[in-house]
């Protein structure tokens, strides 16, 4: 059971404003959060052009087709050649991807494999991260860290993250997760 701290009885409004501070500290000292660089829109968001892309007439970036990514069936399908996947047409690219109420981590390993794994590290539930150089997903917060398996090469963490199917159609440019 977490211990409660109590603070000094002071005046209504100030203790309102130190209760804030305090737990915003907390959250702040815990990073719990998805990273601020790779946003990503609520879940089932994913179905709209961002706003900037195909926006010059010039541009090499295509403009999108039809959403980043989607259900489709029991699994969650993602266009390569939608603009907010670019980091997934090289090698080495990840992608966090955000889906009802899911927060996966997709990796391109070689020209034609792909692994998706749970973004959510298993100590305390922080988003982890690809790391391309070590080749291994870290949590930024505690410094666990998980080979591409899955599985924990450095605690705090004791439990892998879970790992889902993943197929890649070529010719589609299309990744599809399996989520059952």
């Amino acid at each position: 059971m977490p211990r409660r701290v109590h603070l000094p009885v002071v005046d209504l409004p100030r203790r309102y404003v130190l209760r804030g501070m305090a737990a915003a500290l907390v959250a702040g000292l815990a990073g719990c959060r998805i990273p601020l660089e790779d946003p990503e829109p609520p879940a089932g968001a994913g179905s709209g052009p961002s706003p900037d892309a195909g926006a010059s007439a010039g541009s090499d970036v295509p403009p999108p087709s039809g959403p980043a990514f989607e259900r489709c069936g029991p699994s969650l399908c993602l266009d390569l050649a939608h603009p907010d996947n670019a980091a997934l047409r090289s090698v080495d690219g990840a992608k966090l991807v955000v889906f009802e109420n899911r927060r996966l981590l997709v990796i391109r390993l070689t020209e034609d494999s792909f692994l998706a794994l749970s973004a959510v590290c298993t100590h305390t539930g922080c988003t982890v991260r690809y790391s391309a150089l070590r080749e291994q997903v870290e949590c930024p917060c505690h410094g666990s860290t998980f080979d591409l398996g899955g599985g924990v090469t450095r605690g705090p963490a004791t439990a892998p993250l879970a790992q889902f199917a993943t197929a890649f159609d070529a010719a589609a440019q299309t990744v599809t997760v399996a989520l059952a």
